[in-house]
């Protein structure tokens, strides 16, 4: 009995709840919505005056034009495995990039051999055979 009477109580606070709770209207005007977003504000360094050039350490600043200018000479890092510049252009290859190698099975260096060997008897075969059909 008391169960169920501590379970009504609890269900009619969660219903009544929701009922009683006043939401407040959202403020648009323009002071509210300076209030809601002042903590994002980006606030810019000062200009030192005077100075329209200047040399840091890796790049070089300029004011021109109404804007801040700034050529880096030094790279920031090298380059990353497999960004370098080459003559052909081929796709990233998970392995090289990680210095993992290919699994393979033990026996697979004396089949490539075995492969290789027929291969070069079949060449054998063939360079007989054209000297046989020139003469």
């Amino acid at each position: 009995m008391m169960f169920r009477a501590a379970v009504a109580i609890v269900v009619l606070i969660s219903i009544a709840a929701p009922l009683f709770a006043q939401e407040e209207a959202p403020d648009f005007s323009r002071e509210g919505l300076q209030r809601e977003f002042q903590a994002y504000a980006i606030e810019l360094p000062e200009k030192p005056e005077g100075r329209r050039f200047r040399i840091r350490a890796g790049a070089l600043e300029f004011d021109f034009l109404g804007m801040d200018w700034r050529i880096a000479y030094f790279p920031v890092l090298p380059p990353l495995p497999g960004t370098e510049q080459r003559t052909v252009i081929r796709m990233p290859d998970a392995f090289s990039l990680t210095g993992t190698e290919i699994a393979r099975m033990p026996r697979s260096f004396h089949t490539q051999r075995a492969v290789n060997a027929e291969l070069k008897r079949i060449a054998k075969t063939e360079r007989a055979k054209l000297r046989v059909e020139r003469e």
